[in-house]
């Protein structure tokens, strides 16, 4: 077997080939030169490892080749005929290798290959359900499958049907088109003894352990086995209630120190304990304030995750991932994600990948999501959202970090200086520079960035200059974590205040704050300008390449939901520049009223609505606490197979539980009652 390596720094040969043509186009003609020249090979056994090594080299290319990213870099064309290739070599794949190799396929990857090669649902007609996570505390279990078609599971719990709790269908897109889904499904029950089991198209369906995808299990399964399947233990285990907090692992200053902070004050028997790296510049003044630290990823802290109950951190990734892997990944673990800044794209990929603690089996585990504004909310908790998560693993509290801004800038008055705070580009170099050496490449790539030419030509404007002058404001430049170690090659003028994480030992809460204005491009700074209601003007000189390469564009839009003009060049930003300076920085109406308009709160108890969704996760579910239109769904699913006494209990259950409209329910359950 041959493993494919990818590293951080984004240049490794597979990362690289994406960019090529010849991996969408000649790579594949290659291979399907190959399929069809195998009848010649001598030995059956060389014709079932071609098959094989098809499938395995197809595991990644239909996960990350035809990712939407690489389209910045090809034209459709190229893509319409790779998808044409893919086809017609899966149809010279034998079937029956996809069962056999299952040891490499997890449920994605097969709907996948079946589905682009040969649009076919599964093997056998038969479903695999995946085990997730069982929640002793909640009773309850997390299942997932894929499947090619939208359909309807029916579950059956000591043979009794019953309705799941929730369910999640996350389309899986591939060739910019939808070839399947990902149904991620709630189901409670009452004791570890009981069956489980479930049926779709009137055929049962097969529970996998998704540790070991080859080993097939019973259509029927107990409770006890599912959570001894996901867990290793079939127990809850009761273990002392530690908090363990951090930001990044090698900076601090966002909301989970301010979280910290805030449950030290009003909470001080709950035991917490803040992680964070003993070379960050953070170190010193956390301690000198009483901060309960921990050295990032040292035996005491792989000791600590072991022992905590919650893991809460402003930042996903390998903050969390890598010394979470060192440990023998305690499994009872909840993982609070604060989030870093409000999310506006489509960052469902990320947070499927990227976020969250890893499991062994490689799976993302994230327990409660904290957003801070109303679309946000809607765009990520939407039954239509590609997020692969449940309303209730998401709440809409407001920042930790947002209380202290919003506080520090009652106090303090604003300051005659403008912010600049330019976000990241991940083609501008390596993806996560912050925590990798310097190397004559990176910095090559850098300094031939488009991203580096154009800010650094709008810092050395003469026309920026004289506007400070004319104006009697200063400036502050606060580069990104990423190009911060790139700052000496900015060549930044001596009136204009170079800025990092290093020298903002008050917190950047106070630059905000004091600050008049905010130039910036795409950065999610720009909501905490907005939360305490102050101008902003975006600099998007490279909107087309920027949408292509490192987002998916979601819910916000600059022009529409923007809190400040939009300037494409240099010349027209420094036009907008002038013009609020002119007017003393005070932001327009319409651009006011977005800002108030987007928040939904501004009462400085944001620190108090997430401890208490932390501690929430805790307590049992509420009986009212499930999906109305599933359930609806359910029912009227029931009623057309004639079922009519599954219906009745479906209807009585939505007729006692829901507060809407309960003479529609109250109609429905009659019209069942008399037939």
């Amino acid at each position: 077997i041959v493993f494919y390596r990818r590293r951080t720094t984004k240049d490794s040969l597979m990362d690289l080939r994406l960019l090529e043509e010849d991996y969408f186009i000649h790579d594949l003609q290659d291979w399907l030169e190959l399929l069809k020249k195998r009848s010649s090979l001598p030995q059956c056994k060389w014709t079932r490892f071609l098959d094989r090594a098809v499938i395995y080299h197809f595991r990644l290319y239909l996960r990350y080749g035809v990712d939407e990213a690489n389209w910045a870099f090809h034209n459709q064309r190229i893509f319409d005929i790779s998808l044409s290739l893919v086809k017609e070599i899966f149809s010279c794949v034998e079937v029956r290798e996809f069962k056999n190799y299952r040891v490499m396929l997890r449920g994605l990857d097969e709907v996948r290959m079946l589905a682009v090669g040969r649009g076919e649902e599964m093997l056998d007609g038969c479903v695999d359900i995946y085990c997730v996570q069982a929640d002793p505390r909640k009773l309850e279990v997390f299942l997932y499958a894929f499947v090619k078609e939208d359909v309807q599971f029916r579950w059956f719990l000591d043979g009794e049907e019953l309705a799941p709790l929730f369910l999640k269908k996350v389309p899986q897109y591939c060739w910019g088109r939808v070839w399947g889904f990902e149904m991620r499904v709630v189901i409670a029950y009452q004791k570890d003894s009981q069956t489980l089991m479930a049926k779709m198209r009137g055929k049962w369906c097969c529970f996998y352990d998704y540790c070991v995808p080859r080993r097939r299990l019973l259509s029927m399964k107990s409770i006890a086995c599912l959570r001894k399947m996901i867990t290793w233990i079939s127990f809850y285990k009761e273990k002392p209630d530690l908090w363990l907090l951090m930001d990044r692992n090698t900076q601090a200053d966002d909301n989970a120190e301010h979280l910290y902070r805030y449950i030290r004050r009003c909470y001080p028997r709950r035991r917490v304990k803040f992680v964070l790296s003993q070379s960050s510049c953070h170190w010193a003044r956390l301690r000198e304030e009483g901060f309960d630290l921990i050295p990032y990823g040292g035996r005491i802290h792989r000791a600590c995750i072991w022992k905590a109950s919650k893991l809460i951190s402003s930042h996903g990734g390998m903050n969390i991932s890598d010394a979470w892997q060192q440990t023998k990944q305690n499994p009872f673990v909840d993982f609070v994600f604060l989030d870093h800044g409000v999310i506006k794209n489509d960052m469902s990929r990320s947070y499927r990948r990227g976020h969250g603690v890893v499991l062994s089996d490689g799976r993302r585990k994230m327990d409660l999501l904290v957003t801070a504004a109303k679309d946000e909310f809607l765009s990520v908790a939407c039954s239509q959202s590609p997020y692969s998560l449940f309303p209730f693993q998401i709440k809409m509290t407001g920042f930790a970090r947002h209380d202290a801004l919003l506080e520090t800038a009652k106090k303090k008055a604003s300051q005659r200086v403008v912010i600049i705070m330019p976000t990241w580009r991940r083609n501008a170099s390596s993806w996560d520079c912050c925590y990798l050496p310097m190397s004559k490449q990176r910095k090559e790539r850098f300094l031939s960035s488009n991203y580096f030419s154009f800010w650094r030509s709008f810092l050395v404007s003469s026309k920026l200059k004289d506007l400070l002058l004319q104006y009697d404001y200063s400036a502050i430049f606060f580069p990104h974590a990423n190009s911060a170690p790139f700052l000496a090659y900015w060549g930044v003028p001596r009136y204009i205040t170079c800025m990092t994480m290093a020298d903002c030992m008050e917190g950047i809460q106070k630059v905000l704050a004091t600050g008049s204005l905010l130039i910036t491009d795409y950065s999610s700074i720009a909501f905490d300008m907005a939360y305490i209601k102050k101008p902003v003007l975006y600099y998007q000189f490279d909107e087309t390449e920027y949408s292509l390469v490192h987002y998916r564009k979601g819910y916000f839009d600059y022009l529409r939901d923007g809190f400040g003009p939009v300037a494409r060049t240099e010349e027209s930003l420094l036009t907008c520049l002038e013009y609020l300076l002119l007017k003393g920085c005070r932001p327009e109406q319409q651009y006011l009223q977005r800002m108030e308009s987007a928040f939904p709160f501004r009462d400085g108890q944001c620190c108090e609505r997430i401890y208490q969704s932390i501690c929430d996760l805790d307590k049992p579910r509420s009986p009212n606490d499930f999906d109305r239109r599933l359930l609806i769904t359910y029912a009227e699913n029931a009623e057309l197979r004639g079922e009519i006494n599954l219906a009745r209990k479906y209807w009585l259950r939505l007729l006692f539980h829901e507060n809407g409209d309960l003479f529609a329910l109250r109609d429905n359950f009659c019209r069942l009652l008399l037939s």
